[in-house]
């Protein structure tokens, strides 16, 4: 296989107010990324939720919005007090009452959902001509109408190669989240790809899975709120890797 540079994202999660903004935030990334010749970007799981933010609809998720605001340095006095007050109303909900949002968005308005996330990342890899792996959101399956766990990869042209689903679900997403069907490889002009998205990369089966497919490269899409959830899937990524004696490459939401 070829020398190929990758650029690994590694991202706080934020709330935008436009998809503009939300581009503006990414285009950071890819700038660097493009400095260093990376062929191949990959951005982690749960990014791809941002792309949803400014389509949700509701007053809490509006003041979630605000609240986001504390925490930019360049906005101004009047706009942090502002947001200040909003975070106290809705301290401790962000990740229920997001999820709420986005579940009724999901269900109303899947379609542009769907086009809104591949608007940011298509746009993205076509700007800088890099083979992207987008962060990972929930999104209905054009497939079946299945609500999965998805990452969506763009080639140089913007164009979509593919998609992997979660297939190991977190408890949180039973009842609400369909599995995927079994991994699979993605060709893309930096390599065969191979995708684990959250606690996918703990199984030894989804590696040789994708070893005995082809895979060259092991993406891991992670996201995490400690240290052990970091470690534990950073490891699980690592012994797929040395099992498979392929190539492996991480990105984290934190």
């Amino acid at each position: 296989m070829e020398r190929v540079v990758v650029g690994c994202v590694q991202m706080q999660m934020r709330l935008p107010q436009t998809l503009d903004e939300l581009a503006e935030n990414l285009e950071r990334f890819m700038r660097t990324a493009e400095a260093k010749r990376a062929r191949l970007v990959v951005f982690p799981q749960l990014a791809g939720l941002m792309a949803a933010a400014p389509i949700t609809k509701g007053a809490r998720t509006g003041l979630l919005k605000t609240a986001d605001l504390a925490r930019r340095s360049n906005t101004s006095f009047w706009t942090r007090t502002r947001a200040r007050l909003a975070g106290t109303l809705v301290a401790g909900m962000l990740k229920a009452d997001f999820g709420q949002a986005l579940e009724q968005t999901l269900l109303q308005r899947p379609d542009d959902l769907w086009q809104s996330y591949v608007q940011v990342f298509s746009d993205l890899a076509l700007r800088h001509t890099v083979t992207l792996v987008a962060g990972t959101t929930y999104l209905v399956d054009p497939a079946d109408g299945a609500v999965r766990h998805l990452s969506l990869v763009f080639g140089p042209d913007g164009e979509l190669l593919g998609q992997q689903a979660a297939v190991t679900l977190a408890a949180s997403e039973l009842g609400f989240v369909e599995p995927g069907a079994p991994w699979q490889v993605i060709p893309t002009p930096a390599g065969r790809l191979g995708i684990f998205i959250g606690n996918d990369m703990l199984y030894p089966e989804a590696g040789r899975l994708l070893a005995y497919a082809g895979a060259e490269i092991f993406v891991g899409l992670g996201a995490a709120t400690s240290p052990r959830t970091y470690q534990r899937q950073r490891h699980g990524l690592l012994a797929r890797v040395e099992e498979n004696q392929l190539y492996g490459v991480m990105s984290f939401a934190v």
